[in-house]
């Protein structure tokens, strides 16, 4: 029961942490999509790939699940970081 409330928390917390990326690359690379896709691919790099790649090596995920779970991710990120982009409004 506790488990989904921690999930989402995090998950909060890692959007958050995704449009502050966002915030400080967007002064180097221009606001738009290409940033936002940019802050995504860390976030993505950070979280998906470093632990996906670790785990199913130690649980012994078949390949072709962990390719599609990165891939999965990686769109699941970008668009995210998109979203947040697109909410994100200077001050």
């Amino acid at each position: 029961g506790n488990a989904i409330a921690v999930a989402m928390a995090l998950t909060l917390v890692m959007g958050i942490v995704l449009v502050l990326g966002y915030a400080c690359i967007r002064t180097r690379l221009g606001a738009g999509v290409k940033t936002a896709i940019v802050a995504g691919l860390f976030g993505w790099c950070a979280i998906y790939l470093y632990s996906g790649v670790i785990n199913s090596v130690f649980m012994g995920v078949p390949g072709g699940t962990i390719v599609l779970l990165l891939v999965w991710g990686l769109v699941e990120y970008c668009v995210a970081a998109m979203a947040g982009a697109w909410l994100y409004k200077e001050a």
